[in-house]
């Protein structure tokens, strides 16, 4: 009996942590208004679940001088996807980015375009329609 109630409390107590290791984009960011916000890179995370890049904000409608978290996808989806490489964004770097603020009353904003150093603005966010072009066809034969 004891075997069974600590296999059963383990995992409960395992589930509810990956409840909690999961999260929803759109949940915290979707509804939110786009906004452009500019800062310099004072920190970079370029690790998985998702990039974040902590700057001290420079321009855009966040006073001067505020510390915020820019989060987005995954560094392989950035590679893979968009072009964009470790590397290319370092400590010290002038970025000019596009999207949502945190629902959460926090600092945290969700990067859909970035601009790097006055470079040209690069997109980090697909359509519907761009990603139903990107659909492979289903295997097997295929008619035409």
């Amino acid at each position: 009996m004891k075997t069974l109630l600590s296999g059963a409390l383990t995992s409960l107590f395992l589930s509810t942590i990956s409840v909690h290791a999961h999260h929803s984009v759109v949940a915290e960011f979707g509804t939110a208004e786009m906004f452009e916000i500019g800062g310099v890179v004072e920190k970079l995370f370029w690790t998985d679940p998702h990039i974040r890049v902590r700057i001290r904000v420079t321009g855009g409608p966040i006073p001067e001088g505020e510390i915020w978290d820019a989060v987005s996808h995954a560094p392989g989806l950035l590679a893979r996807t968009y072009g964009l490489y470790p590397g290319e964004i370092e400590v010290g770097d002038r970025l000019v980015m596009v999207g949502r603020p945190s629902a959460f009353n926090v600092n945290r904003f969700s990067m859909r375009n970035v601009s790097i150093n006055g470079g040209p603005t690069r997109q980090l966010l697909r359509s519907r329609e761009q990603r139903a072009t990107e659909v492979a066809p289903p295997p097997g034969p295929q008619s035409q």
